[in-house]
C-alpha cells in the first residue's frame, strides 16, 4: 500500500467522524440597508458541509480579564482537507446538523488560528465559541 493511499483511507475514516455539519462564513463589508436605513454587515460562505468539533478535556480555566471573570476552554472544529482550503482565521462556523446532539445545532465558533500539515487527515482548527 502507497503512502498516499494510506493517508487518503485515513482521511475518509476520519471523515466517517464527522458527524455534525456546519456552514462557515466570513464577514464582508458592510451595505446601507434599503429597509432599515442601517449599515448592515455582508457575509459570505467559504464552506458547508461535514465537521466535527471538540472541546479539550472537560476542565475549564478560568481567566481574570479586566476585572471580568472570564472561562476558558481549549476548542478545535475539523474539517475535510477537501473543500475547506479557504478557510481562515475569524471566519465564523455555525453547527447546523448533528444526529447525537441536537443541543450544538445553532452553536458558532470562531477560527482562532490555521492548520496546516503535511499528511493531515483533516484541517484541526482552534477556535473559540462566539454563542452558547
Amino acid at each position: 500500500m502507497s503512502r498516499d493511499s494510506v493517508i487518503l483511507a485515513g482521511r475518509a475514516f476520519t471523515e466517517a467522524l464527522m458527524t455534525s455539519a456546519c456552514i462557515i462564513r466570513r464577514a464582508g463589508d458592510k451595505v446601507l440597508s434599503e429597509t432599515t436605513g442601517e449599515y448592515e454587515t455582508t457575509y459570505s460562505t467559504v464552506f458547508e458541509g461535514p465537521c466535527k468539533i471538540k472541546f479539550g478535556g472537560t476542565q475549564a480555566t478560568e481567566v481574570d480579564a479586566q476585572s471580568q471573570l472570564l472561562t476558558e476552554q481549549d476548542a478545535t472544529l475539523s474539517l475535510p482537507i477537501d473543500g475547506s482550503e479557504d478557510v481562515t482565521v475569524d471566519d465564523v462556523a455555525e453547527i447546523t446538523f448533528n444526529p447525537l446532539d441536537a443541543g450544538l445545532v445553532g452553536k458558532q465558533v470562531r477560527v482562532t488560528g490555521i492548520h496546516t500539515q503535511t499528511a493531515a487527515t483533516a484541517r484541526r482548527f482552534p477556535v473559540e465559541v462566539v454563542s452558547d
